[in-house]
C-alpha cells in the first residue's frame, strides 16, 4: 500500500527527466522501475539513495569516472586513508578509477541525484506532516546535517515568531528552526514532530530568529507550490528543483549554486568590489593630491616665469637702450665736433673781419682829418706827408679784404658741414637698425665653441712667447685672495661655457665681496687684477650677491645671484669693424628660483680690435669648471 502524502505523478516526471543522466547507474534504473509500479515503500527507495560508504543518504554526491556516485566527504576520507599512490577502487563496482586529491575537485557534481535526495527528504517530511494534518513550507536552503540531539545549539534562539505547529489560539514562542522543513518549532512541538532519527536526523537545526519568518514565506515564482532550494548563477535568482529539470523549468543547463555557496560568492565579490573601489578611491585621492601639488607647482612656476619674463624684458630694454644711447652719443659727438669746427671757422673769419674793419676805420678817420676842417692851403699841404702812407695802407688792406672775401665765399659755398648736420638723423637711424640687427641675432650663430687654454699664473707676467698653456678642467685659487687667469688670445668669433660651483674646501659668505668674474680683455691681466676692474677688461662679475656688467670699475646691475651652481656661456663676435659684440647667457640649475637670462653688450674699445683674451677671476669660495669637450 502506498504511504499517505506520496504522489507518483509528482515523482515520476522528475525520475523520467533524469533517467538519461542516471541510466548507467544500477540504482537509477531500479528506482525508475520501482516507481513505475503502483506500490512501493520508503525503505526500498531510501536504499537506492544511500551512499555505499557511509550508508547514509547522499550528501554532496560526486560522480566517479565509472558513473557511480559517492559523498564528497566519504571520497575525501577514502583518499586520506590510502597509504599508497595509485588508483581508487569504486565502492560500488570495485573498478579501479584514476582519482586523487588533485583530481577530486574536477569531478562533476551529481546535481540530479542530489535533487532526488532532497525531494525525497521533502516528500518524506511532508508525508509525516500530512499524516498529522500539519503542513509547513519547504526551505530554500540545503545545509549539512546534524547527527543527533547533541549537535543542537546549546541555547535556543530568541524570536518574536510563534511556533508553526501549535494551535494558533495558544501558540508558544518558536525556539528552533529547521532549515530543510522551513518550519519554526517550540520545545514541545520539536520533540513531537521532528524526531532525531531516520531521514529527519540529517536536517539542519538552528536557534530561531526573526529572520526565519521571512524564510518561511519564500517560494518559487514559476512553481508556486515549491520552495526555492537553489540559486541560478546565470540569472541571479532563487529557483526550485523543478526549474532545472528538462522539459519542466527555464533554468536547464544553467550553473546552480546552493544558497550558502552563492551567499559566500556574493560576499566575496562584494568584498573584491569593495577592495577595488577602495583602491580606486585611494588612487583618485592620490591623483587629487598630486594634482593639487601640481597646481601649486604650476602657480609657483607661473609666478617664476612671469618674473623671468619681466626681468628679461627689462634687461633687453636696458641693453638695447644702452646700445642705442651709445650710438646716439657717437652721432651727437660727431655733430658737436662738426658744429664746433664750423663755428670756429666762422668765428675766425669774423674776428679777422672785425680786425680789418677797425684798421680801415682808422685809415678813414685819418683821411677825414686831412680833407675836413682845414681852411688854408698851407694847412692842407702841411699834411701831405700823411697821404703817401695812407695809399700803401689802403692797398695792403685791399689785399686783405680780397683774401677775406675769398674765404667768405668759400665758407658760404661750403655745404659739407650743413649736409653732415642734415644727414645725422639718417645716419643715426641706420646705425640704430644695425644695432637692432645685432640684437636680433642669437649671439651664438657662427661662433666656434672652444675650451679656453689657460696660461699658468706663475708664468702670466713672463714675456716669453713659448710660455706653456694648458687646457684646464677647473680653476681655483689658493690662500685668501682672488686669482685672475688669462687664456690664449682668440682671433675669430668664439664662444665658451663656464660653470661656477661652491668650493667645498673653503667656507664663507657668498653674498659679500668679489666672488668671480668672466670676461674679455685687450691685454694680459696681472694675477691680482680682477676682471671688470681695469680699463683693459670687460665682463660679468659677481659682487655682494649680485651680478654686474663691469668695465674699469664701473658696474651696471644685471641680476641677483640666488644660488649656485651657475652656468655662464659667453660668445664674442669680432667681425664688426668698429666694435665687439659681447653676449652672455645665464642658466641656473634651480628651475624654481634660479635665473635664466640672456644679455648683450656692444663694446667700442680699440684695444679689443688689436688683441682679445678671455679672462677669469676666481676667489677662494668658488671654483670655475670647463666642459670636458665641445
Amino acid at each position: 500500500m502506498q504511504p499517505p502524502g506520496l504522489c507518483n505523478s509528482e515523482l515520476l516526471p522528475l525520475l523520467r527527466a533524469q533517467h538519461r543522466t542516471f541510466d548507467q547507474n544500477g540504482y537509477s534504473r531500479q528506482l525508475a522501475q520501482a516507481f513505475a509500479g503502483v506500490e512501493f515503500n520508503y525503505e526500498s527507495m531510501e536504499e537506492e539513495l544511500t551512499c555505499p560508504v557511509c550508508l547514509e543518504l547522499y550528501a554532496d554526491p560526486l560522480m566517479l569516472p565509472c558513473s557511480h556516485s559517492v559523498c564528497k566527504k566519504c571520497l575525501h576520507d577514502i583518499l586520506d586513508s590510502k597509504s599508497k599512490q595509485g588508483g581508487l577502487e569504486c565502492p560500488s563496482c570495485r573498478k579501479v578509477v584514476d582519482v586523487n586529491h588533485d583530481k577530486m575537485e574536477s569531478l562533476p557534481k551529481n546535481l540530479a541525484l542530489e535533487n532526488i535526495v532532497f525531494r525525497y527528504t521533502e516528500e518524506r517530511s511532508k508525508s509525516i506532516r500530512k499524516s498529522l494534518s500539519l503542513e509547513s513550507p519547504i526551505s530554500d536552503l540545503l545545509l549539512s546535517p546534524v547527527a543527533d540531539l547533541t549537535d543542537l545549539p546549546e541555547f535556543p534562539g530568541e524570536s518574536n515568531a510563534n511556533c508553526g505547529l501549535c494551535d494558533s489560539s495558544n501558540a508558544e514562542k518558536a525556539a528552533w528552526y529547521c532549515v530543510q522543513c522551513g518550519a519554526l518549532y517550540c520545545h514541545s512541538c520539536f520533540g513531537k514532530y521532528h524526531p532525531r532519527r531516520g531521514p529527519l536526523a540529517r536536517h539542519k537545526i538552528r536557534p530561531a530568529s526573526d529572520a526565519d519568518v521571512k524564510l518561511e514565506n519564500s517560494g518559487c515564482t514559476e512553481h508556486v507550490q515549491e520552495a526555492t532550494t537553489l540559486f541560478c548563477d546565470r540569472c541571479k535568482v532563487f529557483v526550485c528543483h523543478l526549474c532545472v529539470c528538462e522539459g519542466e523549468g527555464k533554468h536547464v543547463g544553467h550553473k546552480m549554486l546552493s544558497p550558502e555557496n552563492a551567499c559566500k560568492i556574493v560576499r566575496s565579490l562584494a568584498e573584491q568590489a569593495n577592495e577595488q573601489s577602495t583602491a580606486l578611491l585611494t588612487s583618485l585621492g592620490e591623483h587629487k593630491s598630486k594634482l593639487d601639488s601640481l597646481g601649486v607647482e604650476i602657480k609657483e612656476m607661473h609666478k617664476c616665469a612671469c618674473s623671468r619674463v619681466e626681468q628679461q624684458y627689462r634687461h633687453q630694454v636696458e641693453d638695447l637702450t644702452c646700445a642705442l644711447k651709445q650710438e646716439r652719443d657717437a652721432v651727437l659727438q660727431k655733430l658737436e665736433e662738426a658744429k664746433r669746427r664750423s663755428l670756429a671757422q666762422s668765428r675766425n673769419h669774423i674776428d679777422e673781419t672785425e680786425k680789418l674793419t677797425r684798421q680801415l676805420e682808422d685809415v678813414s678817420a685819418t683821411c677825414r682829418g686831412i680833407g675836413e676842417g682845414v681852411s688854408t692851403t698851407q694847412e692842407t699841404l702841411s699834411k701831405a706827408a700823411q697821404v703817401a702812407p695812407l695809399s700803401s695802407t689802403i692797398k695792403k688792406h685791399r689785399k686783405e679784404v680780397d683774401s677775406l672775401t675769398k674765404r667768405y665765399d668759400s665758407l658760404m659755398k661750403d655745404k659739407a658741414s650743413r649736409l653732415q648736420l642734415q644727414a645725422s638723423v639718417e645716419q643715426y637711424r641706420k646705425r640704430g637698425e644695425k644695432v637692432l640687427a645685432i640684437f636680433l641675432d642669437d649671439g651664438v650663430n657662427g661662433c666656434d665653441a672652444i675650451i679656453p687654454r689657460i696660461q699658468t699664473p706663475s708664468s702670466t707676467n713672463s714675456s716669453s712667447e713659448n710660455t706653456p698653456r694648458i687646457q684646464n678642467k677647473y680653476l681655483i685659487t689658493w690662500g685668501f685672495s682672488s686669482t685672475t687667469f688669462t687664456a690664449e688670445a682668440i682671433l675669430q668669433t668664439s664662444s665658451w661655457t663656464v660653470t661656477i660651483e661652491k668650493n667645498s674646501g673653503h667656507s664663507g659668505n657668498y653674498n659679500s665681496c668679489y666672488l668671480f668674474g668672466i670676461g674679455i680683455s685687450g691685454d694680459i691681466l696681472n694675477v691680482k687684477d680682477s676682471v671688470g676692474m681695469t680699463y683693459q677688461s670687460h665682463g660679468l662679475v659677481c659682487s655682494g650677491g649680485s651680478l654686474y656688467f663691469a668695465h674699469n670699475g664701473k658696474q651696471e646691475l644685471v641680476s641677483s645671484l640666488d644660488t649656485l651652481p651657475l652656468s655662464i656661456t659667453v660668445s664674442v663676435k669680432v667681425d664688426h669693424q668698429d666694435y665687439t659684440v659681447f653676449t652672455y647667457k645665464l642658466a641656473s640649475s634651480s628651475e624654481t628660483h634660479g635665473i635664466s637670462l640672456i644679455g648683450r653688450r656692444i663694446i667700442k674699445d680699440s684695444m679689443l680690435k688689436k688683441s682679445l683674451y678671455p679672462v677669469f677671476t676666481v676667489s677662494q669660495r668658488v671654483k670655475l669648471l670647463f666642459p670636458t669637450y665641445v
